[in-house]
């Protein structure tokens, strides 16, 4: 097994020899799969962390980094799922037929196979729930037995982004008395379903890169989110952007913000940003199941029946499993959207309504949700 300081590479042996160290520097590893059952070595680990930084450019949530590593462990069942045997069984087939003298046949075999294949899995997608091998890891065990022992040994990984607590003042919040409202100001609000992703996108200046405010549901920022609150309100033609999870809960976040202690006034303009079902489904991403749920008739209206259906199965699809460079790229490019628009059609003395985007060629997401492109990249 190499290790990630010195790059030598220790054997079993040596290992249990030195006390589960690197024979050449001394160092412990946090994994060892052939004594302690983990499921990755220190430098695959690494190696996911590297993937869900962009090479230690952008900072992410521990979140991202549990999604990352179920990504990667899921990637290897190939040959034991459906698929894996449909390719499995048209190789066969088609070197049977090569074998008796037909190997005219072949291609015409694996075009019947892969188009059963293709109808299979498509009824197999629409009638069952998520996979039941997704998560591989448990988030509660991700935190203990990986990310905890990778800190512990290896120390603190710079670019992970501090979960925010409640109780406790984000630190880089502005720092504001209500003396200073009427001399600083945000044009926009970001209002984020979860305190974690919140904290990332803070953690990445992306608030003071788009001239926006960010909080949550949940008090972020936690100590400053009144007087944040406060200020947004002094600005009559404020933006307001809601992100959230494909969820119940979250595809009701956007209407939720029209009440009075979000932004009532109809002067506001609210954006839903927020990830879909469609959109999750499009990206082949897996969902976490739940219960069964009913999705409110105020929430029915802004969603298409399969997305209905597929919410009501209890199925949803979180923010964080998104890489934070593909998320913030999706954000800024749905913002930069929202204002080309305002300015070609112009201001309207009409009462704004909601905007719900996420279909046909929007802003927001598609392609690879664990893939990391230029900024310039078009997500439709």
């Amino acid at each position: 097994m190499k290790c990630i300081h010195c790059g030598s590479d220790t054997k079993l042996r040596e290992r249990a020899a030195s006390g589960g160290r690197c024979a050449a520097c001394r160092h412990p590893f946090a994994f060892d799969p052939r004594t302690d059952g983990s499921l990755v070595t220190d430098g695959q680990f690494l190696r996911m962390i590297q993937a869900v930084s962009g090479d230690g450019k952008v900072r992410f949530a521990a979140r991202n980094l549990w999604y990352e590593m179920n990504r990667r462990l899921l990637r290897g069942r190939f040959w034991r799922s459906p698929w894996g045997w449909v390719a499995g069984g048209s190789a066969a087939g088609a070197a049977g037929l090569a074998a008796l003298g037909l190997p005219n046949l072949a291609p015409v075999a694996l075009l019947g196979v892969g188009a059963a294949a293709l109808f299979s899995a498509r009824a197999r997608a629409s009638d069952q729930g998520p996979d039941p091998a997704f998560p591989k890891v448990t988030e509660s065990e991700f935190k203990k037995r990986y990310l905890d022992r990778w800190l512990a040994i290896h120390g603190p990984i710079e670019t992970l982004a501090p979960a925010p607590e409640p109780g406790t003042v984000a630190t880089r919040a502005p720092a504001l008395d209500a003396g200073d409202l009427g001399a600083y100001s945000f044009d926009r609000a970001l209002v984020v379903e979860h305190d974690d992703i919140a904290a990332m996108l803070v953690a990445n200046r992306f608030h003071f890169e788009n001239n926006c405010a960010i909080l949550t549901p949940g008090g972020y920022p936690h100590g400053r989110f009144d007087t944040v609150m406060a200020m947004l309100r002094k600005n009559p033609s404020l933006r307001v952007f809601a992100l959230h999870d494909a969820s119940v809960a979250g595809c009701a976040m956007a209407l939720e913000l029209r009440e009075d202690r979000w932004f009532p006034a109809m002067s506001v303009t609210v954006v839903d940003l927020g990830l879909r079902p469609v959109q999750a489904e499009r990206m082949k991403m897996r969902p976490l199941g739940g219960p069964t749920l009913r999705v409110p008739p105020q929430v029915r209206t802004a969603l298409r029946e399969e997305e209905v259906a597929w919410l009501e199965r209890g199925w949803r699809m979180e923010l964080a499993a998104l890489r934070p460079a593909h998320l913030m790229r999706a954000v800024y490019q749905g913002m930069a959207r929202a204002g080309r628009e305002s300015r070609e059609e112009g201001e309207s003395d009409a009462a704004p309504a909601i905007l719900f985007w996420g279909y046909g060629p929007g802003p927001v997401f598609g392609g690879d949700a664990g893939a990391d492109a230029g900024a310039a990249d078009s997500f439709g």
